[in-house]
């Protein structure tokens, strides 16, 4: 028979995908002989069988079920359903993805009007037993019978208006009966009977816990965060302990870290006499977790223990959920916690610099996405110096410099978006569109003096970086009735005696690269290619100097990415100019109305559209032919490509797989295009 159940005793937090997270963490932390309260997990396999089966739990699940309810009984000593010694479970769901705040959990599973007697005396406590009960009447009915939450909680605060009480803990024992009896009276109106038998009770809660992955809430989490369907949910049957019975005992949330600041200090909450979610749903107010080294010493200490035994463990910050009941510590999840992004970068180096975790682990544990929020958040120059100055930011950016060969150098218009690019820390200037300062010199004396500042302005900033310049755009000058090849001439004599000047005044060795854009034909690069040569070496022969520079197209039409063996001989480097050569593959343009583009995504199911993501099969295959033919021809040749806007991992991963030299981005996204061509090369294959 195939294993659909697992003892808390069986299972390890490598069975994720089996067990969920939560399951092989509860089997972990048994294994580890931490206080959790025993139980078994019910697993993804047997999910997707009851899916299959036209969600019914079969003959061989449940018998696995009560097998392991069995030998529950055994270790607790309880009975499920005995009056007098009543065993409780609690049903929690779990995923292998961390999915918070969807998962469904039913607590005090067992509980009748016979074994509420039972549970009285065990918790010493009437009023803590018929706590336990509407609770669980209150869950039954969500989860199972599908009843708003509201009308229960409407229940509840009318009979503490009516019993002039503040909160739930002042309520009377004889007033929380006659809420179960309302309670029972809700599900009655529903359309059926609160179970009294305790088995029913258990089947009911885990095949609703099983639908539950095929809710609305649960599917559009899934579709936002990219989760299989087939993944499915596994349930979680432990023994209960009870936060409910008194002023030593309660329940709390922790962090081995501050998730906010990242600070190595234990952080959390706690709420004394109070069960399941009550320390986060805000029905009252709960007291920050050092409470509990006053109020309750031995257990805070023996917490601490814990909690630095499970980051050590999992070798991350944990958020760990807990129970204490009558002054005893209970462990009942733990999980890798989330954070800020000022976080995540903290813990990341000072784990390194405790020896927790080495540098790559440092280094993919932090998201682009993060990096880029922390660069997002710096919306003024003093921020953002702040941000330049932080030990923290700083050691984790070297640390991503030094683990990749693809450079990230950055895409400009002018000299004050170059110096600003160098500030984000831009390895060289891929692409200096030339448009800006080509059209401003329009306007000036002498063109070409103008354009000679204007390069001499960028090589001073660049020093001896790698510099790409991208010549005039001909369509431009059709516009301002300039003649183009004129202009050509003049920049590239312009770039070459800038460079040339510096070189004698300040001894920089600078290295230009010149891009010719929008070619369509091997002639037509060789005709541009022949002005700018010409204009170079006319320049060098009348002064006598020397300067080095390279020439390469900037394959930004889809003809040439298909021929460009033809352009390599006369080729130092291939620049693609992405978002032009997506432009042009699917005849849109992105200047196109964005209701036009989003309709057009809309219908034809597109998850989206062809200007916020890289193209790998259309777009991709074209760049990845043109290199792979310049490569054959020239095996020096150089690649990059550019783009302005946003951290495309997608086209990271590609220049990765394909030994690209670099890419370009606006000056903004480079921090984090650096994480993830840091992390595209320690996962590359």
């Amino acid at each position: 028979m195939k294993k659909f159940v697992y003892s808390f005793n069986e299972g390890t937090k490598e069975m994720n995908a089996l067990l969920g997270s939560k399951g092989a963490n509860l089997a972990e932390m048994t294994r580890m002989g931490l206080p959790v309260p025993f139980g078994f997990t019910i697993t993804t396999e047997a999910h997707n069988m009851y899916c299959e089966e036209g969600c019914v739990i079969t003959d061989d699940i449940l018998t696995q079920i009560f097998e392991n309810l069995a030998d529950l009984e055994s270790v607790t000593g309880k009975k499920f359903g005995e009056a007098s010694n009543p065993l409780l479970l609690s049903v929690r769901s779990g995923s292998a993805f961390s999915m918070p705040g969807i998962m469904d959990t039913i607590l005090n599973i067992g509980i009748n009007d016979e074994t509420v007697k039972g549970l009285s005396e065990f918790c010493n406590s009437e009023r803590a037993a018929y706590d336990s009960y509407r609770r669980l009447i209150e869950m039954y009915g969500v989860c199972v019978c599908g009843i708003e939450k509201e009308v229960f909680d409407n229940i509840l605060n009318d009979k503490k208006k009516a019993r002039k009480c503040f909160c739930e803990t002042e309520l009377c024992n004889e007033a929380l009966s006659e809420i179960v009896d309302e309670y029972k009276a809700v599900i009655k109106e529903n359309g059926s009977e609160f179970p009294q038998d305790v088995r029913e009770q258990l089947i009911y809660s885990i095949k609703a816990l099983f639908d539950s992955w095929g809710s609305t809430k649960n599917q559009l989490y899934r579709d936002v965060n990219n989760i299989p369907d087939e993944a499915g949910v596994a349930i979680n049957v432990q023994c209960m302990v009870f936060g409910n019975t008194g002023d030593e005992s309660g329940v709390g949330v922790a962090y081995t870290r501050n998730p906010k600041s990242g600070e190595n200090v234990i952080t959390g909450q706690f709420l004394f006499n109070a069960q399941g979610e009550d320390v986060i749903c805000g029905n009252r107010v709960p007291e920050e977790v050092i409470v509990l080294e006053k109020r309750l010493p031995e257990v805070y200490k023996k917490f601490v223990k814990i909690l630095k035994l499970l980051e050590r463990h999992y070798t991350d910050m944990q958020c760990v959920e807990f129970t204490v009941e009558n002054g005893k510590l209970y462990i009942l999840q733990t999980r890798t916690s989330n954070r800020t992004s000022v976080a995540a970068l903290r813990t990341a180096v000072e784990m390194e610099r405790e020896g927790l975790i080495d540098k790559k682990t440092a280094l993919l544990r932090v998201k682009p996405s993060q990096i880029d929020m922390l660069v997002a958040q710096g919306k003024d120059s003093d921020t953002l110096s702040e941000l330049f100055d932080d030990e923290y930011f700083n050691t984790f950016i070297k640390w991503a410099d030094d683990s990749r060969s693809l450079r990230i150098r950055a895409t400009v218009n002018d000299i004050y978006e170059a110096r600003k690019a160098f500030e984000f820390g831009a390895e060289g200037i891929g692409l200096f569109r030339t448009e800006v300062i080509t059209l401003q010199s329009l306007y000036a004396n002498d063109i070409y003096d103008d354009l000679k500042d204007s390069f001499r302005g960028l090589f001073e900033i660049t020093g001896e970086r790698p510099v790409g310049i991208r010549l005039f755009n001909p369509v431009f000058s059709e516009h301002h009735n300039i003649d183009a090849y004129e202009l050509i001439e003049k920049q590239a004599r312009a770039i070459i005696a800038a460079a040339v000047e510096l070189k004698n005044e300040k001894k920089l060795d600078l290295f230009p690269g010149i891009i010719i854009p929008l070619i369509g034909l091997d002639k037509e690069y060789s005709t541009v290619r022949a002005i700018v040569v010409n204009a170079i070496e006319s320049y060098l022969e009348e002064t006598g100097a020397t300067q080095e520079y390279s020439i390469g197209p900037m394959i930004d039409v889809p003809r040439v990415a298909l021929t460009a063996d033809e352009l390599t001989k006369d080729s130092d480097f291939f620049s693609f100019e992405l978002d032009n050569l997506t432009n042009r593959t699917f005849g849109f343009s992105m200047d196109e109305p964005v209701s036009f583009i989003t309709r057009y995504r809309e219908s034809i199911n597109l998850e989206r559209d062809m200007f916020t993501g890289f193209d790998g099969r259309g777009v991709g295959r074209l760049i990845r032919n043109a290199s792979e033919l310049g490569k054959l021809a020239k095996s020096n040749l150089k690649l990059g490509i550019c783009k302005e806007y946003g951290v495309d991992i997608d086209m990271i991963d590609f220049c990765t797989a394909y030994g690209f030299n670099y890419i370009t981005s606006a000056p903004e996204f480079i921090p984090a295009s650096k994480l993830a061509a840091t992390q595209a090369a320690l996962t590359k294959k």
